[in-house]
């Protein structure tokens, strides 16, 4: 009887606390879903509320200038926001405005929030000497799959293990006899 309690009383455990936890994952869920859908409201409704501040003649856009004079404010007055040069600015500004007439309706206006997250980064003013001085050679399909195969972490991995075989041979040639 003993074995048939303890038996019990551990399957019995098992399935009540599994019950209790999914209980608490399933109530902190919720909790997230609903703080998340209050968090997206209140960023649709500040970004409305900034919108009609710096629409002040009600057009429905907003030009470059003000969006520019919003980063130099944001750059000026913000710690919290990163700092953002007049370059990448121009960038965000092209992002913003995806009808391309230099300004930015309400609609386009909404994803402030997201582009401000981008983060770009300029590449490599380095080119190889085979890159410069054998452009053909550069481009071709074989020494693309050569170069694709020198940088893959399958080569890394052959490297490495050719450096550990070669130690071993030079410690197993070096070991006095």
């Amino acid at each position: 009887t003993c074995i048939y309690f303890v038996s019990f009383m551990m399957i019995t455990f098992f399935f009540v606390m599994n019950v209790v936890l999914a209980s608490v994952v399933n109530t902190y869920q919720n909790d997230d879903d609903a703080r998340k859908a209050t968090i997206k409201k209140l960023r649709k409704e500040n970004l409305i509320s900034a919108f009609k501040l710096l629409d002040q003649d009600e057009e429905g856009w907003v030009d470059r200038e003000t969006i520019m004079g919003v980063f130099r404010v944001l750059n000026e007055d913000c710690p919290e926001v990163r700092f953002i040069p007049a370059e990448e600015a121009e960038l965000l500004f092209a992002i913003l405005d995806t009808g391309g007439e230099n300004r930015i309706s309400e609609e386009e206006f909404m994803s402030f929030c997201k582009v401000m997250l981008l983060h770009f980064e300029r590449a490599s003013a380095y080119s190889t000497f085979i890159e410069r001085h054998f452009p053909a050679l550069f481009q071709s399909w074989q020494f693309q799959s050569f170069s694709r195969a020198i940088k893959s972490d399958t080569f890394e991995h052959v490297v490495d293990f050719v450096v550990v075989l070669n130690a071993v041979f030079v410690a197993i040639q070096s070991y006095p006899q």
